[in-house]
């Protein structure tokens, strides 16, 4: 959450991704019991980073893909292995 969705390197959040319906509510009581929950300057500052998100993830996206590219085309790179490269075998 720190560098996708804030962007800004202003921002410190994080999210727990669980497996199980025990896993969730054992992190869910442990937040009640622990706090860890985020003030509001964190949170509007990442609602501030989420508005540009489309816009940071389509740039480096179209950043990575045309180093991909120069890579490839570099006389001394045997082989680039870049999903979005026409030619891939993952594309």
């Amino acid at each position: 959450m720190t560098k996708f969705i804030g962007g800004h390197s202003d921002l410190l959040l994080g999210a727990v991704i669980c497996k199980s319906n025990a896993h969730a509510e054992f992190m869910l009581k442990h937040r009640h019991d622990f706090g860890a929950i985020p003030g509001g300057l964190d949170t509007y500052l990442a609602l501030r980073g989420l508005r540009t998100l489309a816009v940071r993830l389509y740039r480096s996206e179209a950043n990575a893909l045309e180093l991909a590219k120069r890579l490839r085309d570099h006389p001394k790179i045997k082989k680039v292995n870049f999903p979005a490269l026409p030619g891939d075998s993952e594309h």
